[in-house]
C-alpha cells in the first residue's frame, strides 16, 4: 500500500500575532501605532485606581492573548482578581473629541462585576521627545471603562510614505505526519473481523 505522507501547517498566535495599527483621521493626518506594539507581549504595567494594568498595543498579552488590556486588583479577602478589560481584536481608532490626536477603544472584556463589558480607551497625546511611551491611568468615566493617556511621538501624524510598519513575527511550524497506519488504510469494519 502507498505511503501516504501529509504536512499540517499550524500558525501559532503565541507570539507575533498583531491588529491593526494605524489610522488616518477625518482631517487625513496619518498615525502609525505599530512601534508602540510589544511582540514579546508582555505589554507595559500602568498602576491607577487600585489595580494594576498589563496594556499591549495592537497585539495581545502573552497571559490572556486575546486581551489588550488585563486589571488585576486584589479583592476584599486577600485573592487576586483578573480581569480581561479589551479584546485586542476588537480595537477601533476614532479622533480624539479635542482635536489633538486619536482615541484607540477596546472593547468586549469581562463582565463580571460590570453592567455591562469591561472597555479600555486610550487618548494619544503628540509629544515628538518622547521616542516610545509614557502612559497613566486617568480613571474610569463610567463603571468598567478604564480610561489611559499615552504620550509618544507615535501620535504625532505622519505622511502614509514614512511609515515604518513595525510588524511582529509570526512562527510558523510545520509539523510532518503520515497516516500511513492501519486506522487509516483500512476501514473500521476490516479492522475487526
Amino acid at each position: 500500500k502507498g505511503l501516504s505522507l501529509l504536512f499540517s501547517v499550524c500558525i501559532y498566535f503565541c507570539n507575533g500575532w498583531e491588529y491593526p495599527c494605524t489610522y488616518t483621521s477625518s482631517n487625513g493626518d496619518y498615525f502609525d501605532f505599530s512601534p508602540l506594539s510589544d511582540c514579546s507581549q508582555n505589554g507595559y504595567q500602568v498602576q491607577g485606581n487600585g489595580a494594576i494594568y498589563q496594556v499591549n498595543i495592537c497585539n495581545g498579552l502573552t497571559a490572556n492573548l486575546t486581551a489588550a488590556v488585563t486589571q488585576t486588583t486584589t479583592n476584599g479577602f486577600g485573592q487576586i482578581d483578573y480581569y480581561n478589560s479589551g479584546l485586542a481584536e476588537s480595537v477601533k481608532f476614532s479622533d480624539d473629541p479635542s482635536g489633538k490626536g486619536v482615541v484607540m477603544t477596546y472593547t468586549e472584556g469581562d463582565a463580571t462585576g460590570c453592567s455591562s463589558p469591561r472597555s479600555s480607551s486610550f487618548s494619544f497625546i503628540c509629544d515628538e521627545t518622547v521616542d516610545n511611551m509614557q502612559i497613566r491611568s486617568t480613571g474610569e468615566s463610567t463603571q468598567c471603562t478604564y480610561n489611559f493617556e499615552i504620550t509618544t511621538k507615535y501620535a504625532c501624524p505622519i505622511s502614509p510614505s514614512s511609515a515604518q510598519l513595525n510588524l511582529c513575527p509570526v512562527n510558523v511550524y510545520v509539523v510532518p505526519h503520515t497516516h500511513d497506519d492501519v486506522g487509516w488504510i483500512w476501514q473500521i469494519d476490516k479492522l475487526y473481523t
